[in-house]
């Protein structure tokens, strides 16, 4: 079975042997693809930045607004990405802790505090209505056909 997920600009082709798989991948792809905003600021002028340290990768998400990273880790097999959400009390006191996993690196080494709020912000943000289309009943015997959302 296959399912074509579309997310803003991305077009991914996701495919599975049976429904738990193509959830499983589903799930795994839009951890990693579907990241609205930075969980610092909250600006979605977002990019993906891999960087090469010693004949190390790092992939991470950038804010370009405020410079805090979503840093991702690799699975085991060397195929795919995990998004790491969680940092130790040592990391987090080095860091300005903003949601889901989204951190500043802070030279004075003040962190583990949360982010400040943007000023002309109100401490209570709308709840945001969701865009996505509902999803469609899934017949075991799809085969190799394609879903569209």
């Amino acid at each position: 079975m296959n399912v074509v997920l579309k997310y803003k600009n991305l077009e991914m082709t996701v495919t599975g042997t049976t429904e738990l798989e193509l959830v499983e991948n589903l799930a795994r792809v839009q951890d990693v693809f579907c990241n609205d905003e930075c969980g610092l600021c909250g600006s979605n002028n977002i990019v993906w930045q891999v960087r090469n340290v010693e004949d190390n990768k790092y992939y991470e998400l950038i804010c370009r607004e405020c410079w805090a990273k979503l840093p991702f880790g690799v699975h085991r097999d060397g195929k795919t990405l995990f998004p790491k959400r969680s940092m130790s009390e040592e990391e987090a006191g080095k860091h300005e802790v903003g949601k889901r996993g989204w951190r500043k690196w802070l030279k004075n080494g003040e962190g583990g505090k949360p982010a400040k709020k943007a000023e002309g912000n109100s401490s209570k943000r709308s709840p945001k209505t969701s865009a996505r289309k509902p999803l469609p009943d899934l017949d075991t015997n799809v085969g190799d056909d394609e879903i569209e959302f």
